[in-house]
């Protein structure tokens, strides 16, 4: 039940996250964690290599990935902790999961 009533207001939660910003960090959190809840859980609706392998020909989605990788390969180089460094993986994921709910509301 919880999960169709976030279906129904997935675009209106990508909306609000400007707005999250002025409230603050905790709204700006719960709101990327329940959109990436949403997309993770409807990433197995449909078929991956159709819908999320071609989202890897964007270069913004590209430059974010690479980015990513530079990040944990430095981490890894300078001995420095690498938890930091996967802590990022949130903001791929929900460059990925804003990107979907803008695709499937086109």
């Amino acid at each position: 039940m919880f999960i169709e009533k976030l279906k129904n207001y997935s675009l209106y939660l990508v909306f609000l996250i400007p707005a999250s910003f002025l409230i603050g960090t905790f709204f700006v959190n719960l709101l990327s964690s329940l959109i990436i809840l949403y997309f993770l859980i409807n990433i197995n609706n449909f078929n991956i290599s159709k819908h999320i392998f071609p989202l890897f020909k964007k270069w913004k989605i590209l430059i974010f990935f690479i980015f990513f990788l530079v990040i944990i390969v430095s981490s890894l180089i300078n001995d420095t902790n690498i938890s930091k460094s996967l802590s990022y993986f949130r903001f791929f994921l929900l460059l990925l999961a804003i990107n979907f709910i803008f695709e499937k509301h086109h």
